[in-house]
């Protein structure tokens, strides 16, 4: 038998700037607005660097607010981008709004417009995406500007990034495009359209400017005047919103209760942390309780290992109790039915899981009555912990 070797040389679509790859991949920018954001940068580095996008196609411009300084915001975005790979990303920057010539945003426009991308993704730090393959999806639209409308934590009690009529806010998730009247972050602008050479944040350009409008107002406004429509998109999941009038450290909790949320859906990580800027585990407490016990069967240990990792996340300091088999109840329990007990829902006699789960609850309600414990909590090990869930308690 004679084996036959053949030895291919790899094609990496992404590394070429020549033939098609310029139609499938064009190339792009990404301005994000950082300020009091330390406690985001985690997540939204994370999802930078893991973007299904090739990165040499990509300009990174980070413009930094005076709040920047006050936190570790600025210190950290360096440390990132020394980490980097230099020729990882096409370009990136790091800008001090304080040492702009006019306002941030026209900057990064014209910078855009300068390295000649065919899109650029306004982003803010109270923002979060969720999608790693979000740019190949956003950057293939025929609009000029699109905005996305973002979901909001439970505990911010409704809040969207973008402030619409009732009647627009009843917009169904994987709807079409919805025409609207303004623009917020995070939001998409072509700038192969022809008619974008017109856009502008410029309040001198704008014949009605009075000098009070916020920039997406004079968006808005040239826009309007150039006749061009703007866009909201709910079809692409794009990310949570965390508004900014909610105190900072409440954010910050919302943030830490979304991260464990999503690593808690399956084994994958949903919201992968940065390999250089990693999110800091805040002091454990018992949030107002004496004690705070949680129920595991000896034989699932990846369902502890999960809540493990969510207790450590959002800071709950907590004991794992282990539960009473209910596949080989102890001889120490006599346990016998009720012949005439039916569950109401099922119709049916208890299974062995639920005396076993019955009685590892009970088990602690003794140790309680015997310590003279006054408020505990008791949770199972498939316990998902709403955004506001200590709060509420």
């Amino acid at each position: 038998m004679i084996l036959l070797f053949l030895m291919f040389t790899p094609v990496y679509l992404c590394s070429s700037e020549e033939g098609d790859v310029t139609h499938i991949y064009p190339e792009s920018s990404i301005s994000i607005l950082l300020g009091s954001h330390s406690h985001v940068l985690p997540y939204l580095l994370g999802w930078i660097e893991n973007v299904k996008y090739p990165k040499m196609r990509l300009h990174l411009d980070i413009y930094l607010t005076v709040e920047a300084k006050k936190n570790a915001t600025r210190e950290e975005i360096q440390l990132w981008k020394d980490s980097l790979t230099p020729s990882l990303f096409k370009s990136i920057t790091i800008n001090e709004i304080g040492e702009l010539e006019g306002n941030w945003a026209t900057n990064a426009l014209n910078k855009a417009r300068q390295h000649q991308s065919s899109f650029l993704l306004f982003w803010n730090g109270e923002d979060l995406p969720s999608n790693s393959r979000l740019l190949m999806k956003i950057f293939n639209t025929s609009r000029t500007a699109i905005s996305s409308l973002l979901v909001s934590p439970s505990s911010h009690r409704g809040r969207w990034n973008i402030d619409l009529p009732t009647d627009q806010l009843n917009i169904q998730s994987n709807s079409v495009l919805r025409e609207i009247d303004r623009v917020s972050f995070p939001f998409v602008f072509n700038l192969d359209k022809m008619e974008s050479a017109s856009h502008t944040f410029d309040g001198g350009n704008n014949r009605d400017y009075d000098g009070s409008e916020s920039l997406f107002k004079l968006f808005e406004m040239s826009a309007k005047a150039m006749e061009i429509p703007l866009f909201v998109d709910r079809f692409h999941d794009m990310g949570w919103h965390f508004d900014q009038s909610f105190p900072l450290e409440e954010r910050k909790m919302s943030v830490r209760k979304m991260s464990s949320y999503q690593n808690s859906k399956s084994s994958s990580i949903v919201l992968p942390q940065s390999r250089s800027v990693r999110a800091t585990l805040i002091p454990k407490k018992k949030f107002g309780f004496v004690k705070i016990s949680i129920i595991n069967l000896l034989r699932r240990p990846e369902r502890r290992n999960k809540l493990e990792r969510i207790c450590d996340v959002i800071g709950i300091d907590c004991e794992f109790v282990e539960a009473t088999d209910g596949r080989s109840l102890p001889s120490s329990y006599s346990v016998a039915q009720l012949d005439s007990f039916l569950d109401p829902h099922g119709n049916r006699k208890m299974t062995n899981g639920e005396v076993g789960c019955f009685l590892s609850h009970y088990r602690i309600w003794e140790s309680i009555v015997s310590s003279g414990l006054s408020r505990v909590l008791i949770l199972e090990d498939d316990a998902r912990f709403m955004d506001d869930a200590f709060q509420l308690m």
